[in-house]
This record gives C-alpha cells, structure tokens and sequence, in this order.
C-alpha cells in the first residue's frame, strides 16, 4: 500500500513537471507594465513660426506677416498612463510659456508705414481631447494672455525702423484653438489665435501726424496662426 502512494506522487510529480516544460506560457508571461504618477506629467519644449496679423481698423491695408515664436510646455495627462499607449489617455491639459514676434505687412506707397512688429511674452493655458483611438490627433482649446515687451514700425523704403514707438496697451488676452498631430517624441500643432482686447490706447491721426497713411483711431487686435513642433 505504502509503495502504490509512492509511486502515484511520483507519476502526480512527473506528471506536473512535464506539462510545466511543454506549456510556454508557464513562467514565460511578461510582467504587467506598473502604472506611475510620473507619467501623467511632462515638460518640453516648442519651436516654430506664426502667420499674424492686426487685420482692419486703426491700420490701413493689412497683410499677414511671418515671424518666430517658442518655449516651454507642461502637460498633464489625466487617466492611467501606460509607457506602449503614452498618447492613448482621453483628456489633458497643458500650460505654454512663450515668446512670439507678431504683427503685420502693409501694402502701402513709398513714405508709407509698410510693416509693424510686435515681441510679446505670452501664457496659454489649453485644454486637451483626444479625438482619434490611438491619441495620434487631440483638440487644444483655451485662453491665453501677453504681456507686450517692444513694438516697432517700418517706413517704406526704409530699411530700420522708425525711432516712433506706438502707443499700445502691454496686456493682450484672448483665445486659441488647434490641432495637434502627436507621435512620439514629436508633436505637431497648429493653432489660431484671436486676440480679444483693443490694443490701441490712443493711436490716432493727431498724434501721430508725421506717419502715413493717418491712423484711424479704430481697434487693434493680434490674430495668428502658429505652426510648430513640440518636444
């Protein structure tokens, strides 16, 4: 009797310890990936150009004008982050510090303003959607505000600037709104931005009556387009 147990733990034993080695999956399993807060937050950086310009009123036949702009970003990803799905997490938000020439182009005659420009430091703060699956195409949304650090403006023909300094308000606010196209580790945005506060701060043609064509006395408001790359 004692020797029929033996031998029935020993087959149970033998038994056990083949299927162990025929069956892969025993012992072979990845290890789960752990989920980390550190992963909810990232700070990068962003390069690139905008298309801007102050359209119709205190100005005279606008044109947009090109000119650079970038910074530093911080995101916030809501959710459970994992390192194969980083951009798959449904909502986010991200703060953009950063430094931006605008303006604008004007086709006016010889002796006439033809350029403006504008260096501002800026803080937008957007809101983040993802639209597709994967997380590859999200809607950014949400204010921003600048701070005006120096304006010029540029007679024509002259190729410097002119020493007269606009009277314009410092502080812009408004919107934005865009797209961004992300893979990792480069995301690519493009994002309109519409300035809602009248810049002018009694820009007019009593003031300025050496600059032509005259100043209307009509608002100013920043509009651009940002395209840029995202780090």
């Amino acid at each position: 009797m004692k020797k029929k147990i033996i031998l029935l733990l020993y087959g149970l034993v033998t038994s056990f310890a083949l299927y162990a080695q025929e069956d892969p999956a025993v012992g072979n399993e990845p290890n789960p990936i752990p989920e980390s807060p550190t992963r909810n937050f990232r700070i990068g950086v962003r390069t690139g150009g905008a298309v801007s310009t102050v359209g119709q009123g205190n100005f005279i036949n606008p044109s947009p004008i090109f000119g650079l702009t970038g910074g530093i970003n911080a995101r916030y990803k809501f959710g459970k982050i994992r390192d194969d799905h980083p951009e798959a997490y449904r909502f986010g938000y991200e703060a953009q510090l950063n430094f931006a020439y605008k303006g604008s182009n004007f086709k006016n005659q010889n002796t006439q303003y033809n350029k403006i420009s504008f260096f501002y430091g800026d803080l937008s703060m957007y809101g983040i959607l993802k639209i597709d699956k994967e997380g590859y195409v999200k809607l950014l949304a949400g204010p921003y505000a600048g701070y005006l650090i120096n304006n010029s403006i540029y007679i024509k023909p002259q190729i410097s600037q002119d020493t007269t300094v606009l009277k314009l308000r410092d502080m812009d606010y408004g919107y934005g709104i865009g797209l961004e196209f992300k893979t990792r580790p480069i995301g690519f945005q493009v994002i309109v931005k519409q300035g809602l506060r009248n810049l002018n701060d009694g820009m007019n043609a009593l003031k300025y009556p050496q600059i032509m064509p005259a100043f209307t006395g009509g608002r100013i408001r920043n509009f651009s387009v940002e395209i840029v790359l995202s780090f």
